[in-house]
């Protein structure tokens, strides 16, 4: 009876973090396609409560309302021709991309932190570096 309550929380436990996995995958792949689209409202809605933004060397930690149209004016100035997506990655509840955002004005390297927050992801921090 003991291996079986034993078998049977493993097995939920199991359940419960490929949710999670799979729900901050989803949040993933939606960055991935808004930076590719250059849409940053779409990006914006899987902000957190307060983003961390640095473009052009200069950091700001902004509220979700702040932060969105920061990014809507950056994808305003600078509209993205493409995206490269150059590595993903966890390390325990953050996620990671890596890429290049393509534009007219010069491409930029892309790092973006997404925290797991309940069965999602919301986004903390977004750095854009003029190469």
């Amino acid at each position: 009876m003991k291996f079986l309550s034993t078998l049977t929380l493993l097995l939920v436990i199991s359940v419960i973090g490929v949710g999670r996995v799979q729900a901050q995958n989803d949040v993933v792949n939606a960055v991935v396609e808004s930076l590719t689209a250059g849409n940053g409202e779409a990006m914006a809605n899987y902000f957190g409560d307060r983003v961390e933004i640095t473009l052009f060397n200069q950091t700001h930690i902004y509220s979700a309302t702040q932060a969105r149209y920061a990014i809507r004016q950056f994808f305003s100035d600078y509209p993205s021709d493409n995206f490269t997506l150059l590595n993903t990655g966890s390390t325990g509840e953050t996620s990671y991309i890596l890429g290049t955002l393509i534009t007219a004005k010069g491409n930029f390297k892309v790092n973006v932190h997404i925290r797991t927050a309940g069965n999602g992801g919301a986004i903390e921090q977004v750095r854009f570096d003029l190469r």
